[in-house]
């Protein structure tokens, strides 16, 4: 049965759709995949915006129309708020979308709830780390719109697993990864290579500092190859120059700008691509390198790494890292062409047309229209007709609930532990949730963490496992005994038992049975709620019904769980507090859901851990001498 009313999309631009054009980037139903919508409105901050025929390419079969509110300042903003809540409640769309978690996102989020539709921020970008690169104060003034946003959208969108942890830290609930989309079937005639010419390297990216085309430069100075650059930006000049003073300026070219639709014609030139940039959270031009088969030669940032699967060069920053990657594809045609093959089948995992699917399945979950009408393809079914995880009662409470902040920090904690170790270890890691319950922590390691790591769950309430997989659908999920734990030994690089050990009838089998299966300098993530400290001892008297419903066997200290993890076998890395007090206290529990007083407990907690409400303790097991 038909819907009468058309499905309507609100978008909330970072740019003006004229300029989208101007810079090529236009593909096919960007704001609109599979048609899933019938109207798609954009609000722009400009005085005047449109650009006819390219827009309708990038809404695919919807209507659209363009909504300019001025330009965008501060002093503005009060006029913004006022104008894009009124925008909406006349266009009365299912949902409003932003592209950024700043103003862009402030607007979606209060003009959302004001007209009651769910709001759905993209985020691009890790700003944590722009604002280490950068020291820019626009970014670091926006930190507080980050956490306002981000914390109050319905669902947050990552391009890539390695952006999810920055959104969670800054209060994102829902969190979802969808890749942006590249579709391999354009770039099928690039694959095609001519042979016997020099060299040929493309880099693809905007003439400005972070992308640092100059690294690039300096590192083929001297090779007999061609260079050709696509983008423009303010540092063209100073490029140009570079590459005059190398004596490379007849074999370098400078392309400020290339239509999407045409941008296979020069990868199809090339036999080699580059890109030097010093942040990245996506980095589309290094995916369409590879559906065109080229080998790629890129920094090593974890989203890099995450796209290219193995199937590529990552290098430290440095010209001398590029060039010996670089002459390693220039001369030895066996990683050429292991480069090729590999990235081609990378690309095909990645295809626009699954991300595409990906994103109108989100879309159309969001809207709860399983069944509805949304576009041409509305009688295909969804892959799964469950509710979202995230709507779950198991969810809500920790992502909405009063324990909300510290289940954030301590989460973020575990997933950053896992991520260095994997910047340590330079490989795929297999790491093991012990005690994966309903597939929180779960699913956050396998949102952060590249696709090639092998994530698992594993938990012996059927119950539960259950749930987890609602979560965790790509997550193998095994039913066992912590005791007795059915893995062979040296299996994993990483274990987590977030809040685990407390339940467990024998505690030191259990860490020795964490100690069997971590390999050797792997490391065991042990999470404890600290109540058999002095404070915690008291607590315990004064509230007995209440931690006799808690199901915890035994109690710990910090002196108590590191000198069990020592007597297993295990080295303490370190300790990190979580929190204030504890959650089954009264009054620490009503203050911790109030984000200012749990901050200032949790500060204090780092000062003197007697006061937390929790530790987390990394243990490594020793390498054999």
């Amino acid at each position: 049965m038909k819907n009468p009313q058309p499905s309507r999309l609100a978008v909330i631009l970072p740019s003006p759709l004229k300029e989208y054009v101007a810079k090529g980037e236009v593909k096919p139903r960007h704001y609109n995949p599979e048609n899933v919508f019938d109207e798609v409105h954009f609000i722009s901050f400009c005085d005047e915006d449109d650009a006819g025929e390219e827009v309708q390419y990038m809404v695919g079969q919807a209507r659209f129309s363009v909504h300019t509110v001025g330009r965008l300042n501060l002093l503005r903003l009060p006029f913004l708020l006022s104008r894009v809540g009124k925008l909406l409640k006349s266009l009365r769309p299912q949902a409003v979308r932003a592209y950024d978690p700043f103003v862009g996102g402030l607007l979606a989020v209060t003009g959302g709830r004001a007209v009651a539709i769910p709001s759905v921020i993209s985020i691009h970008s890790d700003f944590e780390r722009i604002r280490r690169v950068e020291r820019s104060l626009r970014f670091r003034l926006g930190r507080f719109l980050e956490r306002y946003t981000l914390s109050r959208a319905s669902r947050v969108i990552c391009v890539t697993r390695a952006l999810a942890p920055y959104a969670q830290r800054f209060g994102a609930g829902s969190v979802e990864v969808i890749y942006n989309r590249v579709y391999c079937e354009q770039f099928g005639e690039a694959v095609r290579r001519r042979e016997g010419s020099p060299r040929r390297i493309l880099s693809v990216g905007r003439l400005v500092p972070n992308k640092d085309h100059a690294c690039i430069l300096r590192a083929i100075e001297g090779l007999d190859v061609d260079l050709t650059i696509i983008g423009d930006g303010p540092l063209r000049p100073s490029l140009e120059a570079l590459a005059a003073r190398l004596g490379m300026a007849g074999r370098v070219r400078f392309i400020p700008s290339v239509p999407h639709r045409e941008i296979q014609r020069y990868y199809a030139e090339a036999d080699l691509f580059a890109i030097a940039t010093r942040y990245e959270g996506f980095c589309i031009p290094v995916l369409e390198a590879m559906a065109a088969g080229l080998p790629v030669v890129a920094s090593d940032l974890p989203p890099i790494r995450e796209i290219l699967g193995g199937a590529g060069h990552l290098v430290p920053h440095a010209p001398e890292a590029f060039r010996q990657a670089l002459l390693t594809l220039i001369n030895d045609p066996a990683e050429y062409g292991r480069c090729r093959r590999d990235g081609l089948k990378r690309a095909a995992e990645l295809d626009g047309l699954e991300m595409e699917r990906q994103e109108a399945a989100f879309y159309r979950q969001l809207l709860g229209a399983d069944d509805g009408h949304h576009g041409e393809h509305a009688s295909q079914p969804l892959t799964s007709k469950k509710p979202l995880w995230s709507d779950t009662p198991q969810a809500q409470a920790l992502e909405r609930g009063r324990a909300r902040h510290l289940h954030r920090v301590r989460s973020a904690f575990l997933v950053d532990q896992a991520r260095v170790l994997r910047e340590e270890a330079r490989r795929p890691l297999r790491v093991l949730d012990l005690g994966c319950g309903d597939g929180v922590i779960t699913k956050l390691l396998r949102q952060a963490l590249p696709h090639d790591d092998w994530i698992a769950g594993l938990d012996f309430d059927g119950q539960r496992l259950r749930r987890a997989s609602s979560a965790c659908p790509d997550v193998p999920l095994l039913a066992g005994d912590a005791a007795a734990l059915p893995v062979g030994a040296d299996s994993f690089d990483c274990i987590v038992a977030h809040h685990v050990i407390e339940h467990v009838p024998n505690d030191e089998g259990f860490l020795r049975e964490c100690y069997r299966a971590l390999r050797p300098g792997g490391i065991c993530l042990v999470g404890i709620p600290q109540e058999d400290s002095a404070i915690g001892r008291v607590l315990r008297k004064c509230h007995p019904r209440l931690y006799r419903e808690s199901e915890h066997l035994r109690f710990y200290s910090e002196a108590s769980m590191q000198a069990l993890l020592e007597a297993t076998g295990f080295c303490v890395d370190g300790v990190a507090p979580f929190g204030f007090l504890f959650p089954n206290y009264y009054i620490p529990y009503l203050l911790m859901g109030v984000r200012p007083a749990f901050a200032v407990g949790h500060w204090l907690a780092q000062k003197n851990h007697a006061l937390a409400d929790s530790l987390t303790f990394v243990a490594r097991k020793p390498e054999p001498r």
